[in-house]
């Protein structure tokens, strides 16, 4: 799991992401079974397990291996490679 310090947007609103690995090595967060109970998110087993997140935008997708970002009360899904992408950009290690 990640949660980084608090960083400032161009806007200077400041932020705290917390994410999650859908890879099955940790237990879900709190606030993805929140998600979970409320409907917001659901998950789908079978040949390619998944869970399906409930966006602004419609429904998301986030495979095995893909990351769900948790930010301001919002989830997001992220690929592994997206993800990893940014936390090199940003100078930033999973800890």
């Amino acid at each position: 799991m990640v949660n980084k310090n608090p960083e400032s947007d161009m806007t200077g609103k400041y932020f705290a992401p917390e994410a999650w690995r859908n890879d099955g090595t940790t237990t879900q967060p709190a606030w993805l079974s929140e998600a979970l109970r409320s409907g917001l998110a659901w998950f789908s087993g079978g040949v390619q397990p998944h869970y399906t997140i409930q966006t602004r935008e419609g429904e998301a997708r986030a495979d095995w291996g893909d990351w769900i970002i948790h930010n301001d009360g919002e989830l997001r899904p992220c690929s592994a490679e997206i993800f990893q992408r940014a936390l090199t950009e940003l100078g930033l290690r999973l800890h």
